[in-house]
């Protein structure tokens, strides 16, 4: 167990482990036994709702002196903050997508088990790859180090770019129109990237979320009419959205 972390967020930490071989993940005597374990902050829950108390007397201030309007109320906020902060919620939202993504050799999410989890910890595969935040700056400070190398660079980041882009579109677009199922803080410093075998792998899948039977099936129709251009249909279903809320 390595003591300093790896990474640190607001909610928890991260140290790279390896199991004993009876404890790996995958049963006793297999393979995964390198690990990440995510251990949540002391006193974070605490600190969090005592921050949203503060927030929301602001958010109660802009609405009666300032005329602004919130789209969501506080309970449907303090929900997503709550189930940020349960680990067994992030191992319920991993297995999830790891059984919608089966077989898709692309796109991977983190192994976990039942048995190593709890609300405040949670263990899971170690994951090879770069931050692809990263890798897109580690490109820009090479370009600005060694001017004469700066087409080939630019060549190569575009050939990464667009091997992501179609990664993480295919993957967006399977998550909302497929799946009715999306991870809630998909940013580039949550995706690791590896470019030896052109794979990405989704990290900290705390926050997911789905539309409900009533709202799925008119936004597949909105979705339709935006990429055919039926501006009538888009505007009419956007005002049905704005309605229903």
């Amino acid at each position: 167990f390595q003591e300093e972390p790896v990474a640190s967020g607001s909610v928890g930490q991260v140290h790279r482990a390896r199991l004993r071989a009876e404890h790996a993940l995958d049963g006793p005597g297999g393979n995964l036994r390198d690990v990440a374990v995510k251990i949540q902050h002391p006193g974070v829950i605490d600190s969090a709702f005592m921050d949203l108390n503060i927030v929301w007397k602001v958010v109660e201030f802009s609405e009666n002196f300032l005329h602004m309007t919130v789209p969501f109320d506080r309970s449907d906020f303090d929900a997503v903050i709550q189930a940020q902060m349960d680990f067994t919620r992030e191992a319920f939202n991993l297995q999830r997508f790891a059984k919608n993504f089966k077989g898709e050799r692309r796109i991977r999410f983190p192994k976990v088990s039942s048995r190593f989890v709890t609300p405040e910890v949670l263990v899971e595969t170690w994951e090879s790859g770069e931050i692809i935040s990263n890798i897109m700056e580690d490109f820009d400070n090479a370009k600005a180090k060694c001017q004469e190398a700066v087409t080939a660079l630019e060549e190569k980041k575009r050939t990464v770019q667009g091997k992501l882009s179609k990664i993480l579109y295919d993957m967006s677009m399977k998550m909302m129109v497929r799946d009715n199922f999306v991870h809630g803080d998909l940013h580039g410093g949550n995706i690791l990237y590896s470019m030896s075998d052109d794979h990405v792998t989704v990290l900290d899948c705390g926050i997911a979320t789905s539309l409900d039977k009533r709202t799925f099936a008119p936004f597949g129709v909105f979705l339709h009419a935006l990429c055919s251009g039926q501006t009538d249909t888009v505007v009419e279903y956007l005002q049905r959205f704005n309605e229903a809320n």
